[in-house]
């Protein structure tokens, strides 16, 4: 009987196996680095919340799943070397001529808002390279494939190898690379892993002694262009800030401004606190008001915890009032920024870097008075805005403790559905809870919420002695002139269903100065 021959598949690639799964293992990588690395690079325009998220996931996926299509086409087609050479060069060049330009392009595209705006701004950065990553897997298959009887074994071998390259290049970047270099030098050294490669594939693909120049000539004047251009600037209420120092660490981007007689703390690229340099005292009018709000309801313990640092100003203010106070924050980079450019250096009392619900959890403390003043950029981070994040604060006051807190919000009728649920959610929790803010304002503005057991105004209604800089005196007076009457019927805010991004659109813009407010 004649043996049947086996079909086989020709091929014009050169190239060693060692080579094609390196390469697509390195790729792998550089996907998911260009996916967080993405996020990041959107999050001082955008915030870090959920939009961006969607908007990065989705960008990855559409690029991956078009340089499968693409690529599959292409390695058909000219299964060769060279293609490799084009396209490697092809992302390198992307990524490496986008580097100084990024800040810029994402400032320009905040007004179309966190859905429009990271969408797009996630295509400027991060699609053209992702298309022709996700070309590599088809090509490295089709160049492996010598036998049609071998196309499940080769093909499953690339999708392993390049999976495990996405693994490791994901707990890298998220728990090392990005806070260690910085997204400017993180993206340089993808853009420069590619042009070297491109480098080492033509090195195979054109068969000659000496290869060609254009790929090293071109990683020299890309990574000197993007060196020599400035960072860029980070911009609030249009106009460009100028930076003291500005550093990524696991949570964001961490900024401080400075002017001649104050510094601000910015946190993806929204302001979080903004105070004068001689006396640590707050520019800002919401903090005073969060710390009038305690005034008024101020109960016997006078242990105070504070949650969400930024500057410092608040566990500064009450420190100097004679209170013994915890602040905490989930960042360590802002408390290390607090203490050296904010003047948080000079509080002596307790400072703990955890997680909030981490920490309410563990602990077996009580407190006085709670001052919840997290943000994670411009909204408060989700998992402590929900009914479960308040009843963990109410386990940890005492009897007559007051939590104090504030959300940006309208409060017009037609658009004050956020600021209902989270309302609803704490008197879920908490028998008494008052709201105090503009009852008619349309645009997005800072209510101020005090949530007890028994609230109860003090007779003498000033506990201990408040400093206000004249020029905040009227906002912090309108802020507490009368109490909310909202009492809408919606849905609790909870852990398994956070609404409020549905909603919540023009305050996360008015937090960058894109609407206004007061």
């Amino acid at each position: 009987m004649k043996k049947k021959k086996k079909k086989t598949v020709p091929s014009q690639a050169p190239l060693p196996r060692f080579v094609v799964y390196l390469v697509v293992f390195i790729c792998g990588g550089i996907v998911m680095i260009l996916e967080l690395g993405g996020a990041r690079q959107l999050a001082p325009s955008f915030g870090q919340g959920l939009y961006v998220w969607s908007a990065l996931i989705t960008i990855t996926l559409l690029g991956l799943a078009i340089g499968y299509r693409v690529g599959g086409r292409i390695a058909d087609r000219w299964p060769s070397a060279r293609t490799l050479f084009f396209i490697f060069l092809g992302i390198a060049a992307w990524i490496l001529i986008l580097v100084p330009f990024q800040g810029m392009l994402m400032f320009h595209l905040q007004p179309l808002g966190p859905r429009l705006g990271s969408l797009l701004g996630g295509a400027l950065l991060v699609l053209p390279p992702l298309i022709g990553l996700g070309m590599m897997n088809p090509f490295a298959i089709r160049l492996r494939i010598r036998r049609t009887d071998e196309a499940g074994d080769v093909s499953g071998t690339i999708a392993a190898i390049s999976t495990a390259g996405s693994l490791l290049g994901a707990m890298v970047t998220g728990f090392w690379l990005i806070p260690w270099l910085g997204l400017k030098f993180l993206f340089l050294g993808s853009g420069f892993v590619m042009a070297v490669i491109a480098y080492l594939i033509a090195l195979w693909g054109f068969r000659k002694k000496v290869p060609p120049l254009s790929p090293a000539v071109f990683i020299v004047l890309a990574v000197i262009f993007a060196f020599l251009r400035p960072d860029s600037p980070i911009y609030y209420k249009g106009r460009p800030i100028p930076l003291l120092v500005m550093q990524e660490s696991n949570y964001g981007q961490v900024a401080i401004a400075e002017a001649p007689d104050f510094r601000g703390m910015h946190l993806n690229g929204a302001m979080q606190s903004l105070m004068r340099k001689d006396d640590q005292v707050s520019l800002v009018h919401y903090t005073h008001g969060l710390v009038r709000l305690m005034n008024q309801f101020l109960p016997e313990s006078r242990k105070v915890l504070v949650i969400g640092l930024g500057g410092g100003a608040i566990p500064i203010f009450l420190e100097r009032q004679g209170f013994d106070v915890t602040a905490l924050d989930i960042d360590p980079v802002v408390v290390d920024f607090a203490r050296k450019y904010m003047g948080f250096d000079i509080f002596k009392g307790k400072v703990v870097i955890e997680d909030a619900r981490v920490f309410l959890n563990r602990t077996s403390e009580k407190y006085g008075v709670i001052i919840l003043d997290a943000f994670s950029a411009d909204a408060p981070p989700f998992h402590l805005a929900t009914a479960e994040a308040f009843e963990a604060c109410k386990e940890h006051l005492e009897d007559d403790g007051v939590l104090v807190t504030n959300y940006i919000c309208s409060t017009a009728e037609s658009k004050r559905k956020p600021v209902a649920g989270i309302l609803a959610s704490m008197r879920h929790v908490f028998p008494d809870v008052r709201a105090y803010g503009n009852p008619e304002s349309i645009i997005p503005v800072n209510v101020m919420i005090a949530a007890g057991r028994n609230l109860e105004i003090a007779p003498d209604s000033i506990r201990f002695e408040e400093f206000i800089p004249p020029e905040l005196t009227a906002s912090v007076d309108e802020a507490l002139a009368q109490i909310l009457t909202i009492d809408d019927p919606v849905p609790l805010v909870t852990d398994d269903k956070y609404w409020l991004d549905l909603y919540d659109y023009r305050a996360r813009l008015a937090t960058r100065g894109l609407v206004e407010s007061n």
